[in-house]
């Protein structure tokens, strides 16, 4: 049930738009969830050194600028949800 509720209509978080890779929304019928997409399908979703920095932004950030937020639901956007580390940078 709660899948079907995060894939129908959500609003725009705080947040979102303030990232390169990432979108941060809010299903309207969970008004306490974020959910939050990985957003680069075209690479798999692989995460490189400004997807890193991002994600960590958003979960130091999240449930501290009164967004009430109870719940983070991490998905990504395309047929992956990540390839994991982009290989071809070497940041880790």
């Amino acid at each position: 049930m709660m899948k079907s509720s995060i894939n129908q209509s959500t609003a725009s978080h705080g947040l979102d738009g303030r990232f390169r890779y990432l979108s941060v929304r809010v299903p309207d019928a969970c008004p306490n969830v974020v959910v939050v997409s990985l957003n680069r399908p075209k690479k798999r979703n692989a995460i490189n050194a400004t997807m890193w920095k991002e994600i960590g932004a958003v979960f130091s950030s999240l449930g501290r600028i009164g967004d009430d937020c109870r719940c983070v639901v991490i998905k990504g956007e395309g047929k992956a949800f990540t390839a994991g580390v982009y290989i071809s940078h070497s940041f880790f």
